[in-house]
Parts: structure tokens; sequence; C-alpha cells
């Protein structure tokens, strides 16, 4: 029975929280703003390795080669996709007429941390590469949310992505060129969508989602 308003004598209406409205963009916007808040300042040596392989991934795949050398070592290969994703999305919405360099990416030698040019050049685009994990973390702390939800409920996945979106430890991992932060995110949604797979309702596609994660 739904109590009257004592002074109107209405029915009074529960006022209901609608978590799964933000569930989505809110964790997101947490993760990606704390993310790329000065973002580009400095960079690691390790970063512009990173960088120059994501580079010759990004080459190759352009130019429908299979590069051995960008492939020999295999480590890393989500972050290769994500970072050569960002190149791609930066080449599209170039300038016309802007080379910013790209004519140079073909003929990139072996990483060579004593060659200034070469650094200089790795350096114009590590920033799209670090956004490109960025964004790419972001949108994982928001599958974590979703697949908290799925398994405790609304109010517990807006938690969990609270949570992961400003956990120190994943926040910095996450704003430099290394494929640590997208490897624990990868980790975590796994788990989780197995979780769900094994407790949820009979269906191929939990179980299709934590295979492929």
């Amino acid at each position: 029975m739904v109590p009257e308003h004592p002074a109107t004598g209405r029915e009074h209406q529960p006022i209901l929280l609608h978590w799964e409205l933000l569930l989505y963009p809110l964790p997101f916007a947490l993760a990606l703003a704390l993310r790329v808040l000065q973002l580009g300042l400095f960079a690691t040596w390790g970063e512009l390795a990173w960088t120059h392989r994501a580079a010759r991934f990004w080459q190759a795949i352009s130019e429908r080669s299979v590069d051995s050398v960008t492939l020999a070592d295999p480590g890393g290969t989500v972050m290769l996709w994500v970072s050569s994703l960002g190149l791609a999305l930066r080449r599209l919405v170039a300038v016309p007429g802007s080379v910013l360099g790209w004519q140079e990416l073909p003929h990139l030698t072996a990483y060579d941390p004593q060659d200034l040019a070469q650094l200089r050049l790795l350096a114009s685009f590590w920033p799209t590469t670090a956004l490109a994990v960025a964004a790419a973390s972001s949108l994982l702390t928001v599958l974590i949310a979703v697949l908290v939800a799925r398994l405790w409920g609304a109010r517990a996945g807006l938690f969990a992505g609270l949570l992961v979106a400003v956990s120190p430890y994943h926040l910095a991992l996450s704003r430099v060129v290394s494929p640590h932060a997208l490897t624990a995110g990868l980790a975590v949604s796994g788990l989780l969508a197995l979780l769900w797979a094994v407790r949820g309702p009979r269906s191929w596609a939990p179980f299709l989602l934590a295979g492929v994660l």
C-alpha cells in the first residue's frame, strides 16, 4: 500500500534512483577526465619505444603487409592494436596538406634512443598513443562496472566503476603508453564475465564474452 502525504492526503510516490542511467556515463567520464588531465607533459623512454612499435605496427596494417620485425614479439598485442587505432583516427582527422611526419613513418628503423631525429618523430606521435590507451582504459572501466552490475546489481556496478576510475595504481598505469593497465582491465573483465556466465541465465553470450576477453 502506498502511504498518503500527511498534508495533502495524496499518495506519496517513492523516489527511484535510476542507477542504470548513471552506470555508463559517470564512471567513463570520471575515468577519462582523470586520465587525460595534463596528459602529454612528459614521456619516458619506454613510452617512446612502445610508440615506435605502434607506429611500425600501424604502418604494417595500413600497407596490408606482415611485418616480421613488429610481430616477432607478441607481448602487448592489445596495446599495439589500441595505439594503432589512435594513429589511424589521427590520420583520418588530419588537416589536408599537413604531413606531420607521416611520410617518415615507413622509413623508421630499429628503435635507437640515441637517434634524436627519431625521438623527435616518435614524440610527435606519442600523445596520440597515450590518449588511445587512456580512452581504452576508461572503456574497460565501464565494462567492469556493467559486469559487476549484472552480478550484484546496478548500485554495486556503479560503485565498482567509480573505484576503478579513481584507483591510484590503475590511474597511473592508464596514463602511460604501456600494456599494463589494458592487461589488468581485460583480466578483471574476463573473470567477471566468466562469473556472470556461470551464475547467470543459460546463454552463450556471457561465455563468448569471457572467452574473447
